[in-house]
């Protein structure tokens, strides 16, 4: 193949979902597979879904590819409580970093000195 038949933009380009939604309608079919294998976010795949296209992404970037993976992935809110709640608990030098970030943030009322 000497040229580009289909054409997905990275998500380092300067564009919003909505130009890269346009993209997928133009330039691919209404049962097609859109390859991102590059993948550094979620907006492509995610595109590519809402457009009822199948989608396969691909990144050797660590980071990326776990930012991606928890983008497209939803968690119950009994998941999302555990781990604020774990992450509250974590020990900071002297207490917790629940209790920490209280003490930082504790103001008293001027009103009931409270």
């Amino acid at each position: 193949m000497s040229s580009v038949d289909y054409f997905i933009p990275d998500a380092e380009a300067d564009m919003t979902s909505h130009a890269i939604a346009a993209c997928i309608d133009v330039y691919t079919d209404s049962d097609g597979l859109i390859i991102d294998p590059f993948c550094q976010s979620a907006t492509i795949v995610l595109e590519a879904l809402k457009a009822g296209r199948r989608a396969i992404a691909v990144s050797f970037n660590p980071l990326d590819a776990l930012r991606t993976r928890l983008a497209l992935t939803a968690i119950s809110a009994r998941e999302m409580a555990a781990a604020v709640t774990r992450l509250a608990d974590s020990p900071k030098p002297t207490a917790t970093l629940r209790e920490h970030l209280q003490r930082l943030y504790r103001t008293t009322c001027p009103h009931c000195s409270r």
